[in-house]
């Protein structure tokens, strides 16, 4: 808008130049004074297209933009091509530093591939199996706090993935234990009570369930 203006003044001046110049080829008294005005107009009208002229440039320049910056995207979708092949964005670049996973979808794991999460898992089924055993030679109030720990224990490796040996009818000695019998138990024997529950993540079994045959 400034410039606008600006160019709109060069230009009056530059008609009232060429005016006084017109007016000044009479030889009539005023011509002395009508000279002066156009040399005054003629100069007037070079500074400010001289500075018109700077200022456009300045602008010009620093709206120049950057060569290429239309060419890059301005987010990075991943998508497969036409064969399957998923290692590459819309732009024909590898992906193999970006993440593969979709939003809202999972990628299948072996829980025991975990070595981390695997040895926590034992130290929490490893603690609730001394104090479910040492539990009952406990005072009554470290019994009640033995059994609330085991149940926090149990919420707990539950929440993490972890499955719960319990509510059996059949004796399987992979899964239990039997309590108050020594000696082999007959395949099949049917269970009267589980008096503690056991764990396992898939076919790995962490703790045998212990239980009380009928």
């Amino acid at each position: 808008m400034a410039v606008r203006r600006l160019l709109l003044i060069a230009l009056g001046l530059l008609v009232v130049n060429l005016g006084a110049l017109l007016l000044s080829l009479p030889g009539d008294i005023w011509w002395p004074i009508m000279l002066s005005v156009a040399g005054v107009s003629a100069i007037l009208t070079i500074v400010l297209l001289s500075f018109v002229w700077s200022l456009w440039s300045r602008v010009a320049s620093t709206a120049t933009p950057v060569p290429g910056i239309e060419h890059l995207p301005l987010t990075t979708t991943l998508v497969g091509d036409a064969d399957g092949d998923d290692s590459k964005d819309h732009q024909g670049r590898g992906t193999e530093g970006l993440p593969q996973q979709l939003p809202g979808t999972s990628i299948a794991r072996d829980p025991l591939d975990n070595k981390p999460w695997l040895g926590l898992v034992e130290e929490c089924v490893a603690l609730f199996d001394e104090l479910d055993r040492h539990g009952p030679g406990f005072d009554p109030p470290r019994q009640e706090l033995a059994e609330h720990v085991c149940f926090r224990l149990r919420e707990i490796l539950e929440r993490s993935g972890v499955e719960i040996i319990e509510g059996a009818t059949l004796f399987d000695r992979i899964q239990h234990q039997q309590e108050g019998i020594t000696g082999s138990v007959p395949l099949g024997a049917h269970i009267a009570e589980t008096l503690s529950p056991g764990f396992h993540i898939g076919r790995r079994v962490l703790r045998r369930a212990r239980v009380k045959l009928g």
